[in-house]
């Protein structure tokens, strides 16, 4: 076992977004970010096929290898940013396929379900997704949209579907099902 050396600057944290700002990359972190390293067709940089690998600095902190990529390259990675691939290959560490974005902005240039609803223009229906027929609301941290013209449509249908089954209450101002009405009053009358 080797003892352990006491680096020479400090270090608090094993990513490298906590300590870029007090770590010192030797010259043979950088020789050992591109050791393996080997150059596909579509101009990527990449060490492994494995998503997002990972280096071991001489300082013993392990760090992802495009997130070194883009210190070495270009400093500081920015306060609140993440380091996209914009040629969309994780495993990458070519510094001008990389970039720092807001978390948002990364999200929304994958091909995740986020991406792929903020990229529609119509609804299923053929709707269109803007101005006045769009409905948005807030769910938890997200804010969704809706087509207001199927929303209407979905109302219309529930309400032909169920008219027969539906009792207004006016103390209470809403709607019950019939059947639920019906057990309520078996459950008031008085056994004999």
């Amino acid at each position: 076992m080797q003892p352990q050396m006491e680096p020479a600057y400090p270090v608090s944290s094993n990513t490298l977004s906590t300590v870029q700002k007090s770590v010192l990359v030797e010259a043979k972190d950088a020789e050992n970010l591109t050791r393996i390293a080997r150059r596909l067709s579509n101009g990527c940089l990449v060490r492994r096929t494995k998503l997002y690998s990972q280096v071991r600095l001489q300082c013993g902190v392990i760090v992802k290898a495009h997130r070194l990529a883009y210190f070495l390259a270009y400093g500081e990675i920015p306060e609140g940013k993440q380091i996209d691939h914009r040629c969309r290959h994780e495993p990458c560490i070519e510094p001008t396929h990389l970039e720092a974005v807001s978390n948002r902005e990364n999200g929304l240039r994958g091909i995740g379900p986020a991406a792929r609803n903020v990229k529609k223009t119509k609804c299923k229906r053929g709707h269109p997704l803007s101005g006045e027929n769009i409905y948005q609301y807030k769910c938890g941290n997200g804010v969704y949209r809706q087509c207001r013209t199927c929303a209407r449509m979905r109302k219309k249908q529930f309400w032909e579907k169920n008219k027969a089954v539906m009792i207004w209450d006016r103390q209470k101002k809403r709607y019950f099902r019939l059947a639920a009405v019906q057990r309520e009053l078996a459950q008031e009358e008085p056994k004999p």
